[in-house]
């Protein structure tokens, strides 16, 4: 009967820790935006990082599978040719740089992570979008 009784208040509190545990946070549906949400706007602090801003002060960080020549020059322009729908990942981007209107190179995105709050306030005004 004792163990009966210990067995019911384990379980009991048990089940209280689990109904007190926090929520497991979500994934974010900020990870997502049109390509009509990108201003634009960029800074690329080397040739394999880039950082844009979209809509909502919304910022991410693109990593290059290699580098991409021209990125770090201030009379590039960056652009995402043949999008439709939204950008998620990094396969839905087609980067291409160019320079006074000609295409310098193709840029493959490996990795494209939405910056917090907190990791825009870090990065350097240089790398500011």
């Amino acid at each position: 009967m004792r163990k009966a009784i210990l067995a019911g208040l384990l379980t009991a509190v048990a089940m209280g820790a689990v109904a007190q545990a926090p929520a497991v946070a979500q994934e974010s549906q900020d990870t997502c935006f049109y390509p009509t949400q990108w201003d634009g706007g960029w800074k690329a602090p080397n040739d394999h990082t880039v950082y844009i801003r979209v809509s909502g002060g919304r910022v991410f960080r693109l990593d290059m599978t290699n580098a991409c020549p021209g990125l770090n020059f201030s009379s590039s322009h960056l652009i995402n040719r043949y999008v439709t729908g939204s950008v998620c990942k990094a396969t839905d981007w087609n980067l291409k740089v160019t320079q006074d209107g000609l295409p310098v190179a193709s840029c493959t995105v490996a990795s494209m992570t939405l910056l917090t709050p907190a990791q825009i306030g870090a990065l350097p005004r240089s790398a500011l979008p």
